[in-house]
């Protein structure tokens, strides 16, 4: 992407770096052997370098799911955004069942408050902050057939593809069972939109 282009969500250089490293053609490679770059701009992301998710449907650690959940989706500087975002809340939020199972007490509206700051300071601009922060606040929302014009109306055509965009990408990088469930969801929904 080109300066002017990159200009158009965000007027600060380091938001255009961070732009810059997530449009670029091998972005699950570049995240995986330079994550620190990646950290120097969005901090938070620190923490899920390495973070073991303990948890069956998450086979692997917080930051290699993210950066198979990046490079699953197109080359759009929102979906980029909202896939490295979409998580960013979870080592704070963890948590072990008495089983010793992995969860994230409320991990999305963490990740919004998150993302809302990072952006924020990285002087995005409020279309592009609300649009991602709506993607990480629902990501991991279930939305019934029936309530499916409902979210429409609420949320508009344009932010409800790009949200079921992020939910097969999400489960894309989720364990086996999982993947084809919520990808087998996601795919009657578009159908329906489609139709619609």
């Amino acid at each position: 992407m080109d300066k002017f282009s990159l200009e158009r969500y965000t007027d600060s250089e380091a938001g255009r770096q961070l732009l810059r490293l997530l449009m670029c053609d091998d972005v699950y490679t570049g995240m995986i052997l330079d994550s620190e770059k990646f950290c120097e701009i969005v901090p938070e992301a620190r923490d899920m370098v390495g973070f073991d998710q303990y948890n069956l449907h998450h086979p692997y650690n917080a930051w290699i799911h993210t950066a198979h959940c990046v490079a699953c989706v197109a080359p759009d500087p929102i979906l980029r955004l909202a896939m490295l975002m979409h998580d960013i809340g979870k080592p704070s939020t963890f948590y072990f069942t008495e089983d010793a199972v992995g969860h994230f007490n409320r991990h999305e509206a963490k990740g919004e408050k998150i993302t809302r700051e990072r952006l924020s300071d990285l002087c995005f601009t409020e279309e592009t902050i609300e649009t991602i922060a709506f993607l990480v606040r629902n990501h991991d929302k279930g939305i019934p057939e029936t309530e499916l014009g409902r979210w429409l109306s609420e949320a508009g055509e344009e932010r409800l593809r790009l949200l079921l965009d992020v939910k097969e990408a999400d489960a894309r990088s989720h364990g086996a069972k999982y993947k084809k469930l919520q990808i087998a969801r996601v795919m009657t929904l578009r159908r329906i939109l489609n139709e619609s």
